[in-house]
């Protein structure tokens, strides 16, 4: 009887775990690129939200591919979170030009005001030499 009984509860519990496998449609796919992106902003400022929505509809587009996980006013400041990034912690962030300078001097030029007279001059100030100078393509 006790063979009988052992053999019963294998067999019940080796059926259970065939059919739990059944309900598994997939295995979970991790994403090609995660990363996380920061911002000194609080979570409903238009930044922070428009941050969030991008990065969703990027996820949401490559079908998981890209997962990058939004850090509204979480991370520290501005300087704290060039160091994470730096680092290598942290993969994206939005960061004024006056921090910037401290690593790359030249990028304190979108803060001189009145250097260009209009938008479009500026785009295409940046999109030339001087943007290449910030590329590293020239030598400082």
């Amino acid at each position: 009887m006790i063979g009988k009984s052992s053999r019963g509860v294998f067999l019940a519990s080796s059926a259970a775990a065939f059919a739990s496998v059944g309900i598994v449609r997939s295995p979970a796919k991790a994403a090609d690129f995660s990363g996380k992106a920061g911002t000194n902003q609080p979570v409903d400022h238009p930044l922070s939200v428009a941050m969030k929505d991008l990065w969703d509809a990027v996820r949401k587009e490559t079908g998981g591919k890209v997962d990058v996980q939004v850090f509204p006013n979480q991370l520290g400041g501005d300087s704290q979170m060039l160091q994470q990034l730096r680092a290598g912690a942290l993969q994206i962030m939005t960061l004024d030009g006056g921090i910037l300078e401290s690593v790359v001097p030249i990028a304190a030029i979108q803060s001189v005001g009145f250097a260009f007279a209009e938008p479009k001059i500026a785009h295409a100030a940046f999109d030339g030499k001087l943007g290449g100078i910030c590329q590293g393509v020239w030598s400082c």
